[in-house]
């Protein structure tokens, strides 16, 4: 009688080798009755933990479905999706370095299929991360793969117990230091945006700025320095990306320009803008004029006239420059958008106080 395992194994045909190593090969397989192909890799038995922490996670884009898997000799064969497009190191190697948009539009993704994995109710950590484990679809979607080396965290565990990585892409603690965690793979998903923006190793040639620090703080040799998740990660990336599209944008005025001096409105040049300027101004004249207030009041209507056209229209960069308004955080951003419109309330009901008291 045949083993379940067998069964199992006997309702996939091999179509192809897909490459491998010779103890661990990986093929294209076929069902033999729903015609639908797969991939069927062989891993070794310490990766069983990860598998089954894989296969409990929802459905995600960025990660390839597990659908079963059996023992098959001194390994486990698993069959998981199979993939219809290139990997990173391929097209690297084919097309050069990645333009910025593009690189950390990758690694955004990236940063969201680890945010599922490390979110896991036992959190799951690739260990692995590199330009041939990093596939993009026919249809354009970034998927993470190879899940040999993954394993499961476990707070009370002080290192790892097999040693496993990419040399380069691997952080310090994966070769024995300490147990790897979220931030091993930061480290790996740093190494691996630089290698997008330069074709070299961080040490070798550092990536340009802004990404820079990124890079630099992703591959600390302390754990503690780096970006505590993926999450700070990709936000970090957004707001670099913004300061990119900033500066090639030649519809955004620098500050060394005189133009930068102008008012909200004005300092684009663009028609329509600066008849909408105009009209806010004029009308802001206008209610000022007509409104019956008193001393007190007129102040407090002007210096708030004021402060909302410096803030919101970040009026020589001032509100970017504030704290919390760049920080990588959403969280943080958002307290600073309720936070600095109120200690603008509060300072302008105080001035207007002041001012309205000295005699004229």
């Amino acid at each position: 009688m045949e083993s379940t395992d067998s069964l199992i194994l006997n309702q996939y045909r091999k179509l192809t080798t897909l490459g491998g190593k010779k103890d661990k090969p990986v093929y294209l397989v076929q069902h033999v009755v729903s015609r639908e192909c797969f991939v069927e890799k062989h891993v070794h038995p310490c990766a069983l933990p990860a598998l089954n922490a894989l296969s409990a996670l929802p459905k995600s884009p960025g990660i390839p479905r597990i659908y079963t898997w059996a023992q098959s000799g001194d390994t486990i064969a698993v069959i998981e999706d199979y993939i219809n497009g290139r990997d990173l190191e391929t097209i690297l190697a084919n097309n050069g370095p990645l333009s910025p948009q593009a690189a950390a539009g990758i690694t955004q993704k990236l940063c969201a299929v680890l945010t599922t994995l490390h979110n896991a109710p036992t959190p799951i950590i690739h260990r692995d991360i590199k330009p041939s484990n990093v596939m993009i679809s026919s249809d354009h979607v970034v998927k993470l793969i190879d899940f040999d080396s993954a394993r499961l965290f476990d707070p009370s565990v002080t290192g790892d117990t097999t040693k496993l990585g990419t040399e380069g892409f691997a952080p310090p603690e994966q070769f024995g230091f300490m147990q790897t965690d979220a931030r091993s793979d930061i480290y790996a998903l740093g190494v691996l945006l630089n290698v997008m923006l330069t074709g070299e190793m961080p040490g070798t040639r550092l990536a340009a700025a802004p990404f820079d620090r990124i890079v630099t703080k992703c591959i600390q040799m302390d754990p503690g320095a780096r970006y505590t998740s993926a999450d700070q990660l990709s936000g970090a990336l957004t707001l670099a990306v913004r300061t990119l599209n900033f500066k090639n944008d030649p519809c955004r005025i620098h500050s060394t320009d005189w133009r930068s001096w102008l008012p909200p409105g004005f300092r684009s040049g663009h028609p329509a803008f600066m008849l909408l300027a105009i009209a806010i101004y004029g009308l802001l004249i206008a209610l000022c004029s007509a409104m019956r207030l008193n001393r007190g009041a007129h102040i407090f209507f002007v210096l708030a006239s004021l402060g909302v056209t410096v803030f919101f229209g970040n009026y020589r960069n001032i509100r970017d420059n504030l704290p919390l308004m760049q920080d990588p955080s959403p969280v943080r951003r958002i307290i600073g958008w309720f936070l600095w419109p109120v200690i603008f309330l509060c300072v302008t009901l105080c001035l207007s106080g002041l001012l309205s008291s000295l005699p004229l």
